[in-house]
């Protein structure tokens, strides 16, 4: 049995974490520990549960370490899987007392400003896997702490959800975001002020998580559909943030794919968007080269 800790806000922990059991096609039982609203998830194998642990614990760093180390105390993993922060979004996996196998899974993050929150007591990880360019300094501390190292490429799982039945899907402009609202409403904008430049009336579909009929003061179609990836093959442009996830997975479609990066408070999405258009029409070069040089944080949005 493997314990995966995924917390972080929205789907986009889970998301990776389906994605990473796929790849390194895990068939055992597994228990997500997520924070995300997953009542849009569908066709999960049976072998694959959640565990959610009480809002209120999430700021609260002590009781969330006792959560975690109950899971382990009660389910006795084989194996750890530690998605993005190396000791837990706020340090809460400092002190664990586990001694089964720990693998870390390392997505780019704002490592000085996620030091300070977690400190440096770093555990030994048995495996850790890297999905992405990193900065140095967050390269250079898992470098230390991982016996082994390597670069893993990530498949989604295949999925048979119908595409919807949308008349001229091919014709519109798919905005892709998990929230939060606000974020949602300048994609929107960013969306209608390409529409201007290129003088285009393509209809703009959005796909969120939120509520329907939450922008009647913006021109879109709202549809709450889950994975919105399967959308991007089928649309004329494709509106995103620049999470890992989107990013990744719009790869493919780089010559039509538009993407805005936000802030956040540990995740770097303004690297990742260099990165990206670095690249230009091919895959994104593995680099460590080169950081933004300013964060502003919303300091309840960390993934």
């Amino acid at each position: 049995m493997i314990l995966y800790y995924a917390l972080g806000g929205g789907l986009g922990h889970i998301t990776r974490a389906l994605a990473v059991l796929h790849t390194l096609k895990i068939r055992e039982t597994v228990i997500i520990v997520s924070s995300a609203d997953t009542s849009l998830l569908e066709n999960i194998p049976g072998t694959i549960r959640f565990e959610h642990p009480s809002a209120h614990l999430r700021h609260d760093t002590p009781k969330l370490r006792a959560f975690f180390q109950q899971l382990i105390d009660e389910h006795r993993p084989s194996e750890i899987i530690v998605d993005s922060f190396p000791l837990g979004a706020y340090g809460e996996l400092k002190n664990i007392a586990y001694d089964g196998i720990r693998t870390y899974i390392a997505r780019l993050l704002v490592w000085d400003r996620y030091s300070k929150v977690a400190g440096n007591q770093f555990f030994i990880y048995n495996q850790t896997f890297v999905l992405e360019p990193l900065h140095q300094d967050h390269r250079y501390v898992i470098d230390r702490i991982s016996e082994t190292l390597s670069f893993l490429e990530l498949n989604d799982p295949p999925q048979t959800k119908p595409i919807p039945p949308l008349p001229e899907l091919e014709q519109h402009w798919l905005i892709l975001h998990s929230g939060p609202d606000e974020e949602v409403d300048d994609l929107i904008t960013y969306g209608r002020q390409i529409r201007e430049i290129e003088h285009k009336q393509n209809p703009l579909l959005l796909v969120t998580p939120s509520a329907i009929n939450k922008w009647p003061h913006q021109p879109v179609k709202h549809i709450r559909y889950y994975p919105g990836w399967l959308l991007l093959p089928h649309v004329e442009k494709i509106i995103t943030a620049c999470g890992f996830n989107t990013m990744r997975q719009a790869a493919p479609f780089r010559n039509k794919h538009h993407f805005f990066p936000f802030a956040r408070r540990f995740d770097d999405q303004y690297f990742r968007a260099a990165i990206h258009r670095n690249a230009g029409p091919s895959e994104p070069t593995q680099t460590n080269n080169g950081k933004p040089n300013r964060y502003h944080s919303r300091e309840d949005t960390y993934s």
